[in-house]
């Protein structure tokens, strides 16, 4: 979410508040995974920018824009080392300044994380439950045994749930949010010995 810098104390807590919640479209906000604080001003040349939630395995960059509209043009200011939080930025001579941290830059879509299968493919001697797992929260898993790639059209697995395979398949799972790209595909070729018919 962005910060607001404006002049006046109570200005600039009011104006990062309403910022924060009211101004920007659902869609820009849910691609940024952390938040920030509001911002102090260590001395009068200098904006202090904390991100909190931030994981600690990515580096954040911070990006900043004068104006915001409905498609804002956001300028990359700086980007941390890797679970860097803090950040002191040269205070601009614009009446206001809106920030926002991310990992993803300003207009790109986030991805769905590829779906996991458990265990994988391989031979298997008796019939084989595959749980299929998304790391992206609120993912929804669908998934195919006839080795084409999934759409929402096909058979919808819960997140960490299983599928029961009784014979050689391929199988394939795809994760889907909205507003974020699909994910990649999983497959793998799953032998097992059937019991003759």
């Amino acid at each position: 979410m962005p910060i607001v810098k404006t002049p006046g104390l109570f200005c600039r807590l009011l104006c990062c508040y309403f910022s924060a919640y009211l101004a920007l479209p659902y869609g820009v906000l849910a691609q940024t995974p952390f938040y920030l604080t509001p911002p102090s001003f260590p001395s009068t040349n200098t904006v202090r920018v904390t991100v909190a939630d931030t994981p600690t395995n990515v580096a954040v960059t911070v990006y900043s824009t004068p104006l915001l509209s409905s498609n804002p043009a956001w300028t990359a200011v700086t980007t941390g080392a890797v679970g860097q939080t803090v950040f002191d930025l040269a205070r601009t001579t614009n009446a206001s300044s809106f920030y926002r941290a991310s990992h993803e830059a300003p207009g790109q879509t986030l991805t769905v994380a590829t779906p996991g299968l458990t265990p994988g493919g391989g031979s298997y001697p008796l019939p084989t439950n595959v749980v299929i797992t998304c790391a992206t929260e609120g993912a929804a898993i669908f998934f195919t045994t006839n080795g084409a790639t999934p759409t929402t059209a096909d058979t919808y697995l819960a997140n960490g749930d299983s599928v029961s395979l009784t014979c050689s398949v391929t199988l394939k799972a795809r994760a889907f949010k909205s507003g974020f790209t699909d994910s990649d595909v999983a497959s793998a070729t799953y032998t097992i010995n059937c019991p003759p018919v």
